[in-house]
């Protein structure tokens, strides 16, 4: 189904839109709802896929709303893309009417876990937390996974349009460069990838190298081209091994993109776009970027040292 913006107005609206093209019954998530803070742009995306099959697998038709740093969510995710991953999404910023007052009018009772997600009668709205999608937080499934990265594009056509200028003009087209992303989390990226290893029963090498990305070290894995970075700043030992390079390029070094928000979006399409992607196992972020290539582009992405 093709989604919709919501209407500023009494949003009862959405009964009567959703019956014969949608499924009548609503799953109401407010993307704010996260422990009172909002978490990095990939925390809302990842929000945002689970609710999304949270919504197909129990039939309801998605209802996402909020904002991000000001930022309404429609802007965020182009629920237009979204044809094969639910059948009806509507997201958007109240104005006359409050999450609050919506959800406790449509669906009073909250939905506390994943179990009595399941007891609700298919025919009633329900709403949920954060909780409760981090009780659903597990592999979604590879035919969901194909679904909704295939089909995901991140903001709108306006951003897009930036994305297409820079990659054409800048690094020469998407055969032209690899990308990088440098995420050092907060000092834990060592500590996570010792977690990780043991998750997949893996040696702790093929992991913890990816936590310091230097210059040199990725060379070694996409020897040629330009190499855009996105970067959380955080590790100056990292950072300062891509100083002063010709060959290194990063969108807000070279155009102003104005917010964080839009500027994580142009990074994160723009690493989609490229010939060649290493990322941080560790980092949903890393991780998503190289679903949206696999499942929208079919290109791989690495994600673990390939150099023993």
């Amino acid at each position: 189904g093709k989604g919709a913006v919501l209407p500023p107005q009494d949003l009862s609206v959405l009964i009567p839109l959703a019956g014969g093209r949608c499924p009548g019954a609503l799953l109401l998530f407010d993307i704010n709802n996260y422990h009172g803070t909002l978490g990095r742009l990939n925390n809302v995306l990842e929000r945002a896929k689970i609710a999304c099959f949270l919504a197909e697998e129990s039939n309801r038709s998605l209802l996402l709303t909020g904002e991000y740093d000001g930022v309404d969510v429609s802007e965020l995710i182009d629920f237009d893309a979204l044809r094969g991953g639910v059948r009806c999404a509507w997201a958007g910023r109240e104005t006359n009417m409050e999450m609050a007052a919506l959800a406790d009018r449509l669906a009073p009772q909250l939905v506390a876990d994943s179990e009595s997600m399941r007891r609700a009668p298919p025919d009633t709205h329900v709403r949920v937390t954060h909780t409760t999608l981090v009780d659903w937080y597990r592999p979604l499934g590879q035919d969901f996974d194909a679904r909704f990265f295939g089909s995901l594009r991140l903001a709108g056509q306006g951003t897009r349009a930036q994305v297409e200028d820079y990659v054409g003009e800048v690094l020469g087209g998407s055969d032209a460069y690899a990308a990088v992303h440098l995420r050092h989390m907060e000092g834990e990226c060592e500590e996570r990838a010792r977690k990780y290893s043991q998750h997949f029963e893996e040696d702790d090498g093929y992991f913890i190298r990816m936590c310091w990305l230097e210059y040199d070290y990725v060379r070694t894995l996409v020897p040629t081209g330009k190499l855009f970075v996105l970067s959380d700043r955080q590790d100056a030992k990292v950072e300062a091994t891509y100083e002063g390079r010709s060959d290194v390029y990063r969108y807000d070094e070279h155009v102003a993109c104005g917010d964080e928000v839009h500027c994580s979006l142009i990074d994160m399409e723009v690493a989609v776009l490229s010939k060649e992607f290493v990322g941080n196992p560790m980092s949903t972020f890393s991780k998503n970027i190289a679903m949206m290539r696999w499942y929208r582009r079919g290109k791989p992405s690495i994600l673990f040292d390939v150099t023993e």
